[in-house]
């Protein structure tokens, strides 16, 4: 056994704990009705966010964080958490209403 691991299977790892976290993600709201099209671009959002975090723990980690930095910080998390709240519902309302188009033709035929 390699004492250090190789630039694959760092690459491999790294992209296993990024899926990892994607599934937790997509767990956590509830994005199972999701389009697999659109997993992609979730992904995509998720690796921006997680950058996003990392900065936001130093900010407030900081000893001479002002309380409103501190209050922004919170608000715009408070606008992602609403975020995935509607693009959940938009992925319903999306199932849906292919559902009624289907139902639709299939009534036509």
């Amino acid at each position: 056994m390699a004492l250090f691991a190789t630039a694959e299977e760092k690459a491999k790892k790294a992209q296993e704990k990024k899926d990892k976290n994607f599934q937790q993600l997509v767990k956590k709201y509830h994005l199972t009705d999701i389009d697999k099209d659109d997993y992609e671009l979730i992904k995509n959002v998720c690796d921006h966010l997680a950058g996003n975090g990392l900065m936001e723990l130093g900010v407030a980690l900081s000893i001479g964080t002002k309380a409103e930095d501190q209050i922004k910080i919170d608000r715009l998390g408070a606008l992602q958490e609403q975020n995935w709240i509607i693009i959940n519902q938009l992925g319903r309302l999306n199932k849906n209403i292919k559902e009624l188009i289907e139902v639709e033709k299939n009534k036509n035929d």
